[in-house]
């Protein structure tokens, strides 16, 4: 994926904390390493998967904003971004093969 002129990966703009950040899609790597974690997430009662969320949402901002730690976007987050925020970290680009998909969200709305 290329990156805009700005130096910013394409992404979903996502409004959080008041501000609005670029969310882009994770990196194959951190799909693979966070793989784990987002099945997790998938498995786990609500109050569970918001830290795994967290996690998942972190990594795919630090891609646009290295100097973000999971504190601050947990503090951005909120009932209202959390399931956009966390669609747009797994989120395809369209020149991904059909096999991919992006993993249901039903354990988090």
């Amino acid at each position: 994926m290329a990156k805009s002129p700005a130096g910013i990966i394409d992404g979903t703009p996502i409004s959080m904390g008041g501000s609005e950040w670029i969310v882009p899609p994770l990196t194959i790597q951190q799909y693979l390493r966070l793989l784990p974690i987002i099945k997790q997430a998938m498995s786990s009662q609500d109050d569970q998967a918001v830290p795994l969320v967290v996690e998942v949402v972190t990594a795919a901002l630090q891609r646009n904003y290295p100097n973000l730690t999971a504190e601050m976007v947990e503090n951005m987050l909120d009932l209202g971004n959390l399931v956009p925020a966390y669609i747009a970290a797994l989120s395809r680009n369209s020149s991904f093969a059909a096999p991919f998909q992006v993993p249901p969200t039903s354990t988090l709305q």
